[in-house]
């Protein structure tokens, strides 16, 4: 559920925390927000986590140790330490420790809000709410996600301007997607069809394509998308092995059937051009020489996922239909 390829935030060492020296009491906390947390060391403290000190770790939680908060929310999570998953329970204890103002704690109850969870129903308004706080704390990987929601327009209209400013304050190690993302949103946009593709571009170009898949369609072995664009028939994304577990491969639209190929060929170049100008600067288009046969026009962009129109004359269920396609 939280796959995170931003900037870690350091933190205690648990066995300092959970196992003092005997005969001593436990040391005076830093105030919460001089508290730092880092997701990898935290996790690499779960795994020594024991039932032994469940208890331990427990009292000082309930004292509103906000570290202790954490990890205990985290044992919740993931089933350590012979506790049983209960992603309830391992919010309550996130959101107690976001409300001391921690910063990762607010940005991990965010991810449980904005993706859902066992027992627990989406909440992209309360999502948005923790990871702004988060940012405003200094998060970057929040800042991030802010950033997201106002380019795909998740609990709140879709805005890229505001999009783009909140990418600006995103976490450098991951320097590269934010910039491609960056690039996406602040370019200007503003007619439907050019915004949707962005969207859609965006999901793929940072491995985000869930967020596009609506219901699994059995008869054509594809997923049928969420965001469909403007003008297109019918919308939705290939699967790697072609049932509804593999990975997602590719999105891809297609128009209504076309008799007329001079008319599908027309067309097919009508909509590269519009794609041409929604595309962020940098990428390049080749055309299929007029003649050969099934007209292609391909725009590639090193960092970004390749862009495929084709008026298709191969028999199949996309026989004469104009078709964009996004991915490999």
């Amino acid at each position: 559920m939280h796959v995170t390829a931003f900037p870690r935030l350091a933190l205690w060492m648990l066995v300092a925390l959970l196992l003092p020296a005997p005969g001593l009491v436990f040391a005076q906390q830093p105030a919460p927000e001089a508290q730092v947390f880092e997701t990898d060391q935290l996790m690499d403290d779960l795994q020594l986590l024991t039932a032994s000190e469940l208890p331990r770790l427990q009292a000082r939680a309930e004292m509103g140790d906000a570290r202790s908060q954490v990890l205990l929310g985290l044992a919740h999570e993931f089933g350590s330490a012979g506790l049983t998953p209960q992603p309830r329970e391992a919010l309550s204890w996130f959101l107690k420790a976001a409300a001391q103002g921690i910063p990762w704690a607010e940005a991990w109850a965010a991810d449980f809000y904005l993706n859902g969870s066992a027992g627990l129903d989406r909440d992209p308004a309360k999502a948005l709410e923790l990871y702004t706080s988060a940012a405003g704390r200094g998060d970057t990987r929040a800042a991030f996600f802010v950033g997201q929601m106002n380019f795909h327009g998740e609990g709140i209209p879709t805005n890229h301007r505001e999009a783009a400013a909140w990418f600006r304050r995103a976490g450098p190690e991951d320097s590269d997607l934010v910039a491609r993302m960056l690039d996406l949103a602040e370019a200007g946009c503003d007619a439907p069809f050019c915004i949707t593709f962005r969207q859609i571009l965006g999901s793929m170009t940072a491995g985000s394509p869930g967020r596009l898949v609506d219901i699994w369609n059995d008869t054509a072995r594809e997923w049928d998308a969420a965001l469909s664009l403007p003008g297109a028939e019918r919308c939705g994304l290939t699967s790697s092995d072609r049932t509804n577990v593999g990975n997602v491969q590719n999105y891809f639209c297609d128009s209504a059937q076309i008799d007329d190929e001079a008319r599908g060929v027309a067309m097919a170049r009508q909509l590269a051009d519009e794609i041409e100008k929604a595309l962020p600067v940098g990428y390049t288009r080749t055309d299929r020489p007029e003649g050969k046969p099934g007209p292609s026009t391909f725009f590639a962009r090193a960092g970004y996922p390749p862009v495929r129109v084709t008026f298709n004359l191969t028999p199949g269920s996309a026989q004469h239909r104009v078709t964009l396609l996004i991915g490999s």
